[in-house]
């Protein structure tokens, strides 16, 4: 994850590898490398490859990316293919972030 520096798309690009180990490593070091690597992933979000898009979704989820909750939310509404794992994914990005969980809870009152 190191070796990401300050260009992610390298990596966000091999998400879509047709080696798996290669798209697993990426997906793996996207996960570790921090937020700086958040904006290209959330791009991957709206891919029209069904991979890249899982993978996306799952590097934002344990990440915990708030910035990306809006539009978990968007695909989630208009997407069944994914809704499990953006249903995962949702509630893991509030797990994390326990005060957006009790200020959604609260609002929905």
């Amino acid at each position: 994850w190191d070796r990401i520096g300050d260009d992610p798309r390298p990596a966000v690009q091999a998400l879509a590898a047709q080696d798996a180990h290669v798209a697993d490593k990426a997906e793996w070091m996207l996960i570790q490398a921090g937020p700086a690597v958040l904006p290209g992933v959330r791009e991957a979000l709206l891919s029209q490859n069904l991979e890249v898009r899982q993978r996306a979704i799952r590097i934002v989820a344990w990440q915990g990316d708030l910035g990306a909750m809006q539009t978990l939310r968007q695909i989630q509404e208009r997407d069944s293919e994914d809704s499990e794992l953006l249903g995962w994914a949702i509630e893991k990005i509030q797990i994390l972030h326990p005060k957006l969980s009790s200020r959604e809870s609260t609002q929905g009152q």
